[in-house]
């Protein structure tokens, strides 16, 4: 084959393949679209209902930050798809009859993925965690929750926490790793109309259950002299996890910014290993899609020979499922702090990519 063949056979397979996997990603949102989109519905179904600008608005603000976590299940879809396409069309048997190897044809997919990979990475995932914020700010007018978190350079925090007849914002210069104790805390109790009403120092704030409870309070109060009370708990329905995923996600957050506000998190004494798996993640997102792709490729070429789209869609359906299950499994050891958060982002990589190419092996695919 001549080197002009050989580069249009590669833009041809490039450009088939990135067209499958789009297809994928495009079907694979409009199903996420519709399910988030029933759920905004049911819960602006209420006296405050959000208009349904407002809910179109929230579902194109969160449109890229999807894209990015489907981006692995669309390259598996897209592959089986490719392949039986190139399959039907008698195109894959020709190319293997002229004496292409696998080795050989799956280079240009594995190029497209790397560059998805890429543009995901650099372009997208900033662009998702500026609309992703968005959607989070305009998600909290409408639908308020029950607490929000702030945490600011140097390691202080802020925290915000709502009830019927009551808010409270609470700051303190830094938190207990376990979540339940604020040191140096100061809390601002506001009526549900957020008019003040008083305010508490304590040298610490402890999270008890259905509880804050300070020591040696000073209260402050309108027209009131200040006094200091050895014992005050004020009710809240908050927990220690609660407190911990209420600060920034770090889906909002660009990845060049993610380094900096992991050590503001650790300086408050707050868990950064949220964010340090998203870091990673992100940085091995790329070399993911080629693990998928490696480990969806057997399979394709396997189904692409005897047909069966049914046997298609369920065996994407069930190899993305098992992936789903393992990834989380290795990221809840990383979360949990039994490995190293980069270990348990890379491990999924390796083992994902380890397996596509043992079962290239194993079915006699080269």
């Amino acid at each position: 084959m001549s080197r002009r063949n050989s580069y249009t056979l590669v833009w041809y397979l490039g450009k088939e393949y990135t067209v499958s996997v789009i297809l994928a990603m495009l079907a694979l949102l409009a199903v996420f679209t519709m399910a988030d989109s029933i759920e905004l519905l049911r819960r602006g179904g209420g006296d405050g209902a959000a208009p349904l600008s407002v809910i179109a608005r929230l579902l194109l603000l969160k449109t890229p930050d999807v894209m990015l976590q489907i981006a692995p299940f669309a390259v598996l879809l897209g592959t089986l798809f490719c392949f039986a396409r190139l399959s039907h069309r008698h195109e894959l048997t020709a190319i293997r009859s002229s004496g292409i190897s696998v080795w050989q044809f799956m280079l240009p997919p594995m190029l497209a993925c790397l560059l998805i990979g890429s543009f995901n990475t650099l372009i997208l995932g900033p662009f998702a965690a500026a609309t992703l914020k968005q959607h989070e700010k305009l998600s909290a007018s409408y639908f308020p929750g029950d607490t929000r978190g702030l945490v600011v350079q140097g390691g202080a925090i802020w925290l915000r926490q709502n009830s019927p007849t009551r808010q409270y914002i609470i700051h303190a210069e830094k938190v207990d790793p376990s979540g339940s104790l604020l040191n140096q805390a100061v809390i601002f109790e506001l009526d549900a109309s957020g008019r003040f009403i008083v305010r508490y120092n304590a040298p610490a704030l402890e999270l008890k259950p259905r509880q804050w409870h300070m020591a040696n309070a000073l209260r402050l109060a309108p027209k009131e002299p200040a006094r200091v009370f050895p014992q005050v708990n004020l009710p809240t329905t908050l927990t220690p996890g609660q407190i911990q995923n209420s600060f920034t996600s770090p889906n909002t957050i660009a990845l060049w910014n993610l380094p900096e506000f992991i050590t503001t998190l650790e300086a408050a004494g707050l868990s950064p290993l949220n964010h340090q798996m998203h870091y990673y993640r992100s940085l091995f997102a790329p070399l993911m899609l080629v693990a998928m792709f490696m480990l969806a490729l057997p399979f394709a070429l396997r189904l692409s020979r005897f047909g069966g789209a049914g046997q298609l869609l369920v065996l994407g359906l069930v190899v993305g499922f098992l992936f789903y299950l393992f990834n989380n499994l290795v990221a809840a050891y990383g979360l949990a702090g039994r490995i190293h958060v980069m270990l348990a982002a890379l491990i999924p990589v390796v083992v994902t990519a380890l397996v596509g190419l043992s079962l290239l092996v194993y079915l006699r695919e080269e």
